[in-house]
């Protein structure tokens, strides 16, 4: 099912998930992020709740398999979250002349 760990609405931002597709699919993991946005919460908070709504899919709970997102608000704010320690991320916008790597934030699925 391509395209199930993408979202995008140009009114509230964007989010691709990779790692376990079969619980992004089951939570609409990459939806979530933007609805949480259309909701009014900020990046990081939006992208936080859908990781929270990921313990709704119980083949994920109490496994080491690895969930990770990347995400962009309308305004062009970025986050990366992951459950895998030392994960980055790569970002380069209009007018830089070089990428930069960042860490993304490790979170846990309880």
């Amino acid at each position: 099912m391509i395209g199930s760990g993408n979202y995008a609405d140009d009114r509230y931002g964007a989010v691709a998930c990779t790692g376990w597709g079969e619980a992004a699919i089951r939570t609409a993991t990459a939806r979530s992020v933007v609805i949480y946005l259309k909701f009014g919460y900020s990046l990081e908070a939006a992208c936080r709740e859908a990781f929270r709504d990921l313990a709704l899919a119980p083949i994920l709970r109490g496994t080491p398999n690895t969930m990770s997102l990347i995400a962009i608000d309308r305004n062009g704010n970025h986050c990366a979250m992951t459950t895998a320690e030392e994960r980055t991320y790569v970002y380069q916008a209009d007018g830089m002349d070089h990428f930069v790597e960042l860490p993304r934030i490790v979170v846990t699925i309880d």
